[in-house]
């Protein structure tokens, strides 16, 4: 969805100030500077409002905007020679690449935070797509260093057109890297069933498949001189199909339908307590309250035989006449034996016979009780962290009884989609298990270790 929106804008900014952009570019360049810098500070702080931190900061920080322009540059060398749109952008192609590349920098360097902090962290094992991914980009910063400086007129100038020429070529293996890098990223989430991602993957393999067609149809047509458009033609639809409808169904096929909505750190970041509270801890509660409440109450007492049995919901089936019950009863059989008795009286010699049985009943649970074991933890709310797949993890567990009740927990990783993807099923084993060693969540597994770490260093501060 991002890359879509990207899209629109790169495309009508290119329609709309292509002439300007090349008859004055030092304006548009000192604003797309001020605003990848302005992108990679606000990155480093957590912004509460979704639209801003989803549909404008995501824009520039992942690299959608910049993507979408490297697009729109590469789009107009294969255009047809006598198209109208490439006359009108092929004289500013110079001026968009360099515009491309400095709101590539948000991109650039907001990741270059995040992998140096992870780097760092001795506690980060690097993995092979995190290994893959620098790789991927040192090649492409290496291409588009001297692409970019070579794009300014003076620069140029003063090299020799067949060796500008050679150079620029390097830009078709930028075009591909970047491809693979967005393989890289994504399509592990989209086989994972991350919501979002196989739609973005499938549109980026479409634009991509599209720029391969019309290059190749752009070769064979002008410069092979062919005629054969019905071959041309099905040609540019295999060439089309087949790379999306491939990557689709691999990353379809293949998904383990784990979807989980991804919002922004303030929206999503936050697991309520009601969340994951499950039955599991009220179940383990009931047999505590349970144990405690085992008289049933007699309204009223009618004749001296009820008066010395008790029922007790499963544990006491009967309880011995005490002195206090002796008397009750005695009052009760001399009361039977009078003409009239008033209503009241008998109402209220029955609650004092039922409160006394039950006083007897209650101490008799008190004495057969064991003493409650020590307790290990104190009762109240703590809190852990613990560095995940790019940033820290952390938690706020309540704790009761030696039980945790609850776990809350809110996460400051660039890409939140793993720790979307494995909070509620971890969260969930910790409470119904007791225990901060649970299974972890299939490809979050450094989000899902942080939240046990972090809830184990929450537990560890409640103890005594």
């Amino acid at each position: 969805m991002l890359f879509l929106i990207a899209l629109l804008i790169a495309v009508s900014f290119s329609l709309l100030c292509a002439p300007a952009l090349r008859k004055k570019p030092l304006p548009f360049y000192i604003a797309a500077t001020l605003l990848s810098a302005a992108v990679v500070i606000l990155a480093q702080y957590r912004i509460e409002n979704e639209i801003v931190q989803k549909y404008i900061l995501a824009l520039f920080s992942k690299g959608a905007v910049a993507t979408a322009f490297w697009c729109v540059v590469m789009f107009v060398g294969a255009l047809p020679q006598k198209s109208a749109l490439r006359k009108r952008l092929m004289p500013s192609r110079g001026e968009l690449s360099i515009f491309s590349a400095l709101l590539t920098l948000s991109h650039i360097v907001t990741y270059a935070v995040i992998y140096i902090k992870r780097l760092i962290n001795p506690d980060f094992d690097p993995q092979t797509d995190f290994i893959v991914t620098c790789a991927v980009v040192i090649l492409l910063l290496c291409i588009i260093i001297p692409l970019t400086v070579m794009s300014f007129k003076k620069v140029r100038s003063k090299m020799k057109p067949k060796t500008w020429k050679s150079i620029q070529r390097t830009a078709y293996l930028f075009f591909a890297l970047i491809y693979v890098h967005v393989l890289v990223l994504y399509l592990p989430r989209a086989i994972r069933g991350t919501d979002g991602y196989l739609l973005t993957v499938t549109v980026y393999t479409a634009v991509w498949a599209l720029y391969l067609v019309m290059r190749l149809r752009k070769y064979f047509t002008e410069r092979r001189k062919s005629n054969n458009k019905a071959a041309a033609n099905t040609l540019s639809f295999l060439g089309f199909a087949i790379p999306v409808i491939t990557v689709f169904f691999i990353a379809g096929g293949l998904s383990k339908q784990e979807n989980i909505p991804v919002g922004t750190p303030a929206a999503a970041a936050e697991t309520s307590a009601a969340e994951v509270t499950t039955s599991s801890v009220t179940e383990t509660a009931v047999p505590r309250t349970t144990a405690m409440q085992t008289t049933t109450k007699t309204p009223v007492v009618q004749t001296t035989a009820e008066l010395t049995t008790a029922t007790v919901s499963g544990t006491v089936t009967a309880v011995e006449t005490t002195e206090t019950e002796t008397e009750a009863a005695a009052t009760t059989v001399a009361v039977t034996e009078t003409d009239y008795v008033p209503q009241t009286e008998a109402e209220t010699t029955a609650e004092q016979t039922s409160a006394a049985t039950e006083t007897a009943v209650t101490t008799t649970v008190a004495e057969e009780t064991e003493p409650p074991a020590p307790k290990i933890f104190n009762d109240g709310t703590f809190t852990g962290k613990a560095y995940g797949y790019d940033g820290y993890i952390y938690v706020t567990i309540t704790v009761e009884n030696d039980m945790i009740t609850s776990i809350s927990s809110t996460c400051e990783e660039e890409d939140i989609s793993y720790w979307l993807s494995c909070r509620e099923k971890v969260i969930s084993q910790i409470i119904d298990s007791q225990q901060t060693e649970v299974d972890a969540v299939s490809g979050a597994t450094y989000s899902s270790d942080a939240i046990m770490k972090a809830v184990a260093a929450a537990l560890e501060s409640a103890r005594k």
